[in-house]
């Protein structure tokens, strides 16, 4: 059975100490996850340090295979990253569009980590657009909510490996074992 280790990707309004990476550690995974950056510019170069220094430490303790996690606009990082670093995605309701997904957050809005008001200044997601993501469907597992309440949800290419639940719920927590499960099923060798 490989070893994974889990590279977490917060939503926009979440931080590396999201309920999440407690649960996949509580379900036994080795997990690093970022505190991401808002502007897309200084985000990519941030993500490419961090993957680059935590993939080298999981490497050492014995992982076998990285895997990229997201949820929200960390499911859209998640995506990027994998295809810079040819890693496995599990997507939860990825925001893939964020120069599109972010339009109606811009301005004020409650940072749901720290209960703290941020801005979104509109240059921000407009930036977003030269960040694309290529579509790479071999390496990538959607895990969307069929009536997302937060983001619309996304629709992934034909022929894609998509898990569609029924909730509402966007941050995925409701269905998160889901999740662990195809984590599980990846470790086992069962999934690429």
């Amino acid at each position: 059975m490989s070893k994974l280790h889990v590279i977490y990707f917060h939503g926009l309004g979440s931080n590396s100490k999201t309920a999440k990476v407690g649960m996949l550690r509580q379900q036994g995974f080795d997990v690093s996850a970022p505190d991401i950056p808002m502007d897309p510019e200084e985000a990519e170069k941030y993500l490419i340090d961090f993957i680059k220094k935590h993939s080298k430490y999981a490497i050492a303790k014995g992982a076998t295979k990285i895997v990229f996690v997201g949820t929200s606009l960390g499911g859209y990082w998640a995506a990027r990253m994998g295809e810079k670093f040819d890693a496995a995605q599990v997507l939860v309701n990825p925001a893939m569009n964020p120069e599109i997904q972010l339009q109606h957050f811009k301005g004020k809005y409650t940072d749901f980590a720290s209960g703290t008001e941020k801005t979104l200044h509109p240059d921000v997601v407009k930036k977003f657009k030269l960040f694309p993501t290529k579509g790479d469907e071999g390496n990538r597992k959607y895990i969307i909510a069929k009536h997302d309440a937060v983001v619309k949800p996304h629709k992934p290419p034909k022929g894609s490996d998509v898990t569609h639940v029924d909730s509402a719920d966007h941050s995925g927590t409701e269905f998160w074992s889901t999740v662990h499960d195809h984590l599980k099923d990846m470790a086992s060798n069962k999934k690429a």
